[in-house]
């Protein structure tokens, strides 16, 4: 749920950076499975899918410190709704759901998080398309996110997130246009986090050139725009700021293999406060989808760019990722994925660099139409500089779904 709502994830952890990601179908959505479908509700020509999953887990690390680790079971319930509808030329999704999440021992760590989203496109005809989508999420801070608050005696951070997004694309021959807006905001719901609650303006202009009927080039500039609803920071410091960048690469046309996109470039953040010098970077995003088999597809994303952050002393801060994932379709009704990857945090203008490599894994054994069983392992280790800030963290779970 999470990997498909990519709107929803917490931007302060999200690099701000040019997004031309597509989306990946894995094989879960891809297969048939004869006997196996869930028995979703058909309103008119949308269908109506629910789906619930309660899992037990253990937890090696429930704070993510470096020293002294406290460990938990965790009893995790997770409600999905989604409606979906496929035309001729409306395409439209929407889903609610939330995530409850009751620690054994440690209750102050316990919360309910929750959240509702529609996306939706229409094409004119064969040359014009419009998106928009728009998200609200009750959020908590992971322990894990490189600014997150480190006192044991306090829960994780709560805030809201809301935001839109517009998309329009024009396409004639083998030349494209494509205009790309987005807002939102972050609101922490403690006083006490005020300092951290900003809202996000972003637009860029893509140019694509069809090179092939399967690859096509493009290039996109773009600018960000981050405004904190506070003048100053805790620390006296204005930390708004304006990112303007370019990106440029290549799009594979779906095909029965390939289909994705990789783009490189570069970025300029231009804090307004005086007393905070401009820096640059380098930026990246990729997503790109292989499936060798009917029964297999492995995806590789990536992202390079820079992040909002609040912390003492630094300039700004400089998040790169890359991730790993196979889906396999061990049997018509077991399924198998696993995903390892690393993250680097730096931050400008201190010593503070984070290198986190992480990996899970999950299996899940489908028992008919409704009910599936499921068993999943993670484990994340973090070297930083100070070592304080590293971490070894690991959990196994095993849980039931249930699909409508």
């Amino acid at each position: 749920m999470a990997a498909a709502l990519v709107t929803c994830a917490p931007a302060v952890v999200r690099a701000q950076n040019a997004d031309g990601s597509n989306a990946t179908q894995t094989i879960s959505d891809k297969l048939p499975r004869p006997g196996y479908e869930p028995r979703n509700l058909q309103i008119g020509a949308a269908t109506l899918a629910s789906e619930i999953g309660v899992e037990a887990r253990y937890d090696s690390n429930v704070f993510a410190v470096s020293t002294k680790p406290i460990s938990d079971f965790i009893f995790i319930i997770t409600p999905h709704l989604r409606l979906e509808g496929v035309g001729d030329r409306l395409k439209y999704q929407s889903d609610i759901y939330a995530d409850i999440r009751e620690y054994a021992d440690n209750n102050s760590e316990s919360h309910t998080t929750f959240g509702f989203a529609g996306s939706g496109s229409y094409s004119i005809n064969d040359k014009n398309r419009f998106a928009a989508g728009a998200h609200f999420d009750r959020l908590a801070e992971t322990r894990n996110d490189p600014e997150a608050n480190t006192n044991r005696d306090m829960p994780p951070r709560l805030l809201d997130s809301i935001g839109g997004n517009f998309e329009y694309g024009y396409q004639t021959g083998r030349i494209g246009l494509e205009l790309r807006t987005a807002a939102g905001h972050l609101g922490y719901r403690s006083p006490e986090d005020a300092e951290r609650s900003l809202a996000t303006y972003y637009l860029a202009v893509r140019a694509t050139v069809i090179a092939t009927p399967m690859l096509a080039l493009f290039v996109q500039p773009y600018v960000n725009r981050r405004d904190f609803d506070q003048a100053f920071d805790s620390g006296g410091v204005d930390r708004d700021m304006t990112t303007t960048g370019i990106i440029g690469g290549a799009r594979l046309t779906t095909t029965d293999h390939w289909s994705g996109e990789i783009g490189i470039g570069a970025f300029n953040a231009n804090p307004d406060d005086a007393s905070l010098r401009s820096f640059s970077g380098f930026a990246a995003s990729a997503n790109v989808s292989w499936s060798p088999t009917r029964r297999t597809t492995v995806t590789l994303k990536g992202a390079s760019g820079d992040s909002a952050t609040v912390r003492a002393g630094a300039i700004g801060r400089d998040d790169s990722s890359i991730n790993l994932r196979i889906d396999q379709e061990v049997r018509h009704n077991l399924r198998f994925t696993a995903t390892i990857g690393h993250q680097k945090t730096h931050y400008t203008g201190l010593p503070n660099v984070l290198r986190t490599t992480f990996g899970s894994a999950q299996i899940e054994y489908l028992m008919n139409r409704t009910v599936s069983l499921f068993v999943t392992a993670s484990y994340a280790e973090r070297r930083a500089t100070p070592v304080t800030d590293g971490f070894d963290r690991g959990y196994v779970g095993i849980g039931i779904r249930l699909r409508h």
